[in-house]
């Protein structure tokens, strides 16, 4: 186990210099990718017909590019996406080796191509935050690691010319040398991918984790995941037990992955111990569980914030690593350990932003302020708005430090006030847990996360009254209030939000690990759906 942890430092510990170098001459490295990219393109119908040639021949490439190519939206190249996908070179000359389908908050599936170079862009963020990983964080290595796996909810489809749609395995997205090793480190991954349904997902997920008194380190994308996970455990109680105690007669019959009759009754008795608890303020004692857990990687910021600190509850001695900004499109930030906010992806896309006034700014040149993010990259995507606006909060080198604060497409407007997503998720901050607001005609509601065996009544009714306060620091909010346009917050709980809000994307097909908190909704069929809940 160890000696695997040894080797991933060891081979990614070149492309973590590589980044270092980067942050030190950002404007370069920018240049240097966007030129890449342009030249491996100039021949696709994107390219022809926004003169990338032209653009490459330029006194300033850069200032032609921003001139030639305007912004991008996931609709405005869906036309040449669908062409891509059936077999024409519309967006990337170089062959796709699969698509990867994403939500996105505003309606059906969006495809994004991979391509070789594409999964090296990724890796040059991934791996340098291994490294990091790893080097700062040595208990990490004495021990395996949990990472987040999608239950087989998706059906092997391909596109017209024979392309996959999904990536075989979280794996693929490594680079060869290295997923043997990370494999390694890795608690029982294939049975839990093969779980054809939610329930069952999270039966083999918690039995893997039980089975593995030793973990060390957890990823996930979303905290709800794991909060969601560990209040299952009540519900999954006699059948995890049944099944250790006899994983034959319950239809597992691979007995070298759960052990011989001594561990499973071990992971019984802690599963047992730690449910029976008394006085705690939180239905699992998760120290009885894991006892030597070192690092929880999550989503910390935007929507992700009241979340990450309802989970810090569960863990509170183990240590909470921010992800960077890693979207389906495209990676625009890496936490690092010697940094106080993740650092932009300088390796791995072309970056620009956009400011309060609608002016393009590079990434050398950001000040302290909220920004739209553009990339362009090895997806197809140039100048693509993701939809997502960061904060910057200072430099490392000559690369900004960044925070993810919501969705740039995610507002709500009933009176006037003009809710956006960013602000909504800074008013959340302060209740752990899953929030969630939400328009209902004359005023919004607050739905909480409720768990009817430990949360305090007298806390929770406290949580509308005190979000309203804060949502009037919006001056339009307080003056619709003001006027009586809009009423005051409403509180809904509700038992499992956070398991609900899952099973609400994964039945419209999403990947367990694209499912992102939502701080403000204004999706109706997902709110009417949760009022069924409450009936």
């Amino acid at each position: 186990m160890q000696d695997a942890w040894l080797k991933i430092a060891a081979q990614t510990k070149s492309t973590h210099q590589r980044l270092l170098h980067a942050c030190m001459n950002v404007r370069n490295s920018q240049n240097d990718i966007l030129a890449d990219l342009l030249k491996d393109n100039r021949t696709t119908d994107f390219g022809r017909r926004y003169g990338f040639e032209d653009i490459l021949n330029a006194d300033n490439p850069l200032q032609a590019f921003q001139a030639q190519v305007p912004i991008q939206t996931y609709d405005s190249i869906e036309p040449y996406m669908r062409s891509q996908m059936s077999g024409e070179k519309s967006l990337l000359a170089e062959s796709v080796l699969f698509y990867e389908p994403t939500g996105g908050s505003s309606g059906g599936s969006k495809f994004i191509p991979y391509t070789p170079a594409a999964l090296r862009l990724l890796q040059a963020a991934v791996e340098p935050w291994l490294f990091d990983l790893i080097d700062s964080r040595p208990a990490l290595s004495r021990g395996p690691s949990y990472w987040s796996v999608s239950p087989a909810i998706r059906s092997d489809n391909c596109t017209e010319d024979g392309t996959r749609i999904g990536a075989g395995s979280d794996l693929e997205f490594l680079r060869d040398d290295l997923q043997a090793h990370f494999y390694a480190t890795m608690v029982n991954a294939e049975a839990i991918a093969q779980a054809t349904d939610y329930q069952h997902w999270q039966q083999l997920t918690l039995l893997t984790l039980l089975m593995n008194e030793n973990l060390r380190l957890i990823s996930v994308w979303s905290p709800s995941f794991l909060t969601t996970l560990l209040r299952s455990l009540h519900v999954h109680r006699s059948w995890l037990s049944k099944t250790l105690d006899n994983p034959v007669a319950a239809g597992l019959g691979a007995i070298e992955w759960l052990g011989d009759p001594v561990q499973n009754q071990q992971a019984i008795d802690r599963l047992q111990a730690s449910l029976s608890v008394t006085g705690a303020d939180l239905p699992v004692s998760t120290a009885m569980l894991w006892p030597k857990l070192d690092t929880i990687s999550c989503w910390t910021h935007g929507p992700a914030a009241g979340p990450a600190a309802g989970l810090q509850q569960w863990f509170p001695e183990v240590t909470i690593q921010p992800k960077g900004l890693l979207a389906t499109e495209g990676v625009v930030t890496i936490p690092l350990s010697y940094t106080a906010w993740p650092v932009l992806a300088v390796q791995s896309g072309f970056f620009e932003f956009v400011d309060s006034s609608n002016q393009i700014v590079l990434p050398e040149n950001l000040t302290r302020g909220d920004y739209r993010v553009l990339i362009t990259n090895a997806c197809g995507l140039y100048r693509y708005d993701i939809g997502d606006q960061v904060r910057m909060h200072g430099m490392y080198k000559q690369a900004p430090m960044l925070e993810f604060t919501g969705r740039t497409s995610n507002t709500s407007d009933l009176a006037g006030e003009k809710l956006e997503e960013s602000f909504v998720s800074a008013c959340l901050r302060q209740i752990p847990g899953l929030s969630i607001l939400a328009p209902a005609g004359s005023h919004y509601c607050l739905y909480i996360d409720h768990n009817p065996e430990t949360d305090q009544p007298e806390l929770i009714n406290n949580h509308a009254t005190e979000l309203d306060t804060r949502l009037c620091n919006n001056p339009q909010y307080r003056y619709a209030r003001e006027l009586g346009q809009l009423q005051p917050v409403q509180l809904r709980r509700i038992p499992d939000l956070a398991a609900l809000h899952i099973k609400w994307q994964t039945d419209k097909g999403q990947v367990i690990g694209d499912i992102k908190p939502v701080a403000l909704c204004t999706d109706t069929a997902f709110i009417a759906y949760l009022e069924k809940q409450r009936q």
